[in-house]
């Protein structure tokens, strides 16, 4: 049984089926879990905690992204490692999309890079919106393209005009 596809009816799955897939006895999971929902919790925390390391590179300038990309076309490190970030955890991220706890926690470890770039509350919550809706269709449609391929998307919607408006200081700040 594996335990993904039973993801449809997340009510049915148990403690003993849990136990069952990962060939460990019940008491050693009650030794780190109170119930499925604790472990739940406990993996969505992970992998959200995974994707905000792989985002984090104290050094990001919008002005240098921009000019890699215009002079040799090379896509921003971090939507690379974000990308590979979600393929590798693709099976998670398609079933764990559509909570909200999940999804709101990828939004914000986005959203907090992009800060880091941008001078508006309001053009990083429009970015963060927007790969997440990227990386959701793209985990939906099975990840037919590359994790290359899509930062290299990515990086084109983020430093296309939209994008311009991250540098300058007119830009709200609300």
């Amino acid at each position: 049984m594996d335990l993904i596809e039973l993801h449809q009816d997340y009510g049915k799955i148990t403690v003993r089926d849990i136990v069952k897939h990962a060939g460990i006895n019940r008491s050693t999971f009650y030794l780190h879990f109170k119930d499925k929902d604790d472990l739940l919790a406990e993996m969505k925390n992970e992998v959200i905690l995974e994707l905000s390391k792989s985002l984090y590179h104290p050094t990001y300038d919008f002005g240098l992204a921009l000019q890699q990309f215009n002079d040799h076309a090379e896509p921003i490190s971090t939507l690379v490692r974000l990308s590979h970030h979600v393929q590798r955890h693709a099976r998670f991220y398609s079933v764990m999309l559509d909570n909200g706890d999940f999804s709101r926690g990828v939004f914000d470890a986005i959203r907090t890079v992009l800060l880091k770039m941008c001078n508006s509350k309001l053009n990083a919550d429009y970015t963060a919106g927007g790969i997440l809706g990227v990386i959701s269709h793209w985990v939906r449609n099975g990840l037919k393209e590359s994790p290359d391929e899509m930062s290299l998307w990515l990086t084109r919607a983020v430093l296309s005009p939209v994008g311009l408006s991250f540098r300058g200081p007119e830009a709200p700040t609300t």
